[in-house]
C-alpha cells in the first residue's frame, strides 16, 4: 500500500515530490511520484505519492474503499475550497460506514485542530488528539500602498495629467472629496496614525481601485527593490488576480532589459513551463 499526500494545486505536489525524491537521493517516478491530471509520474515500487485533492475524489469513485492506500494525508485543509471540503465529506461517510482501513491525517499551519477534531469525532472509533509541530517563525516587515507610492515616488493618472477631456468641476469635487477622506483615514488607521505623508500617498489612496492590479505601480517596485533594495539571495513573489495580468506583467519586465529571472505560474500553464 502506497502512502498518498493531497495537494490544492498541481505546482505544489509536483515540486513537493520533486524536493523529496531530492531529499531521499531517489529518482522522481521511483520511490516517490506525484499525480496531477493527465500526469501519472510513479511506478509499481512507488511509495509516496504527491495528488491534487480533485485525484484524490476521482479516485475514490472509482475505488469506494481506497484499499491500495495505507495512509491519506490531507494537506492544507484550512483552505476550503470545494474539493477539500467534498472529500473531507465523503471520507467522513465513508468511516461511518466502515468502508476505509487506513489511517487519514489533516495537516495544515495555520487550521484549528479542534474544529477537524469534533468534526470527526464521531465516526472515529477512539479518541482524537492533535498534534502539534513546532515551526520556524521569521521576522516580517509590514509596509503598505502609502509607504510603496511614497518608495518610489508613484503619480496616478490624475496627477500626471489627463489624457483625454478635461475633468469638469463636478469630476474635481468628487477627487477632492476623496482625497480628504484618504487623508483622515491615514490619520486615524493604527496602523499610520502619526505618521506624515505627502501629497502622493494621498492621491493614491484617494484613486485606488480595489479591484484593479496596479501594475504600473508594481513594475516600479520590482525595480525599486532590485536596484535600490537588494535582499541577498531571495526572489520578490508578486501575486496578481489573473492570468491576464501576470502575462501583461511579465512581458513588461521581460522587455525592460534587467536581469530578471522570470517564472510564472498559473493552473493555465503546463507543468513544464512552471518550472524555474
Amino acid at each position: 500500500k502506497v502512502v498518498v499526500c493531497t495537494q490544492p494545486r498541481r505546482v505544489a505536489a509536483i515540486t513537493l515530490a520533486q524536493r523529496v525524491a531530492e531529499d531521499r537521493k531517489a529518482e522522481l517516478g521511483d520511490e516517490v511520484g506525484y499525480q496531477i491530471r493527465f500526469v501519472n509520474n510513479y511506478n509499481d515500487r512507488t511509495k509516496l505519492i504527491y495528488a491534487t485533492t480533485a485525484i484524490v475524489l476521482r479516485r475514490l469513485h472509482a475505488e469506494p474503499d481506497l484499499h491500495s492506500i495505507g495512509c491519506l494525508i490531507l494537506d492544507e485543509v484550512h483552505e476550503g475550497d470545494v474539493h477539500t471540503d467534498f472529500l473531507l465529506l465523503l471520507l467522513r461517510d465513508a468511516l461511518a460506514k466502515g468502508k476505509l482501513k487506513m489511517k487519514i491525517v489533516l495537516m495544515s499551519a495555520t487550521l484549528k485542530a479542534e474544529d477537524f477534531c469534533a468534526y470527526l469525532q464521531k465516526v472515529n472509533k477512539t479518541p482524537l488528539k492533535p498534534v502539534y509541530i513546532e515551526g520556524r517563525m521569521f521576522p516580517v516587515d509590514e509596509y503598505y500602498l502609502e509607504d510603496a507610492v511614497e518608495w518610489v515616488s508613484f503619480a496616478t493618472d490624475t496627477m500626471k495629467g489627463s489624457k483625454g477631456k478635461s475633468k469638469g468641476k463636478g469630476d474635481l469635487a468628487r477627487i477632492e472629496e476623496k482625497k480628504e477622506q484618504a487623508l483622515q483615514k491615514l490619520r486615524t488607521s493604527p496602523a499610520t496614525k502619526g505618521r506624515d505623508f505627502g501629497y502622493l500617498a494621498i492621491d493614491a489612496l484617494a484613486m485606488w481601485e480595489p479591484r484593479q492590479a496596479a501594475l504600473e505601480l508594481i513594475e516600479e517596485l520590482i525595480h525599486y527593490f532590485h536596484k535600490e533594495e537588494p535582499k541577498g539571495d531571495g526572489a520578490i513573489l508578486v501575486f496578481l488576480p489573473g492570468w491576464g495580468d501576470i502575462a501583461k506583467l511579465y512581458l513588461t519586465l521581460y522587455q525592460s532589459g534587467q536581469n530578471f529571472k522570470l517564472v510564472a505560474l498559473h493552473s493555465l500553464m503546463t507543468p513544464e513551463q512552471q518550472q524555474v
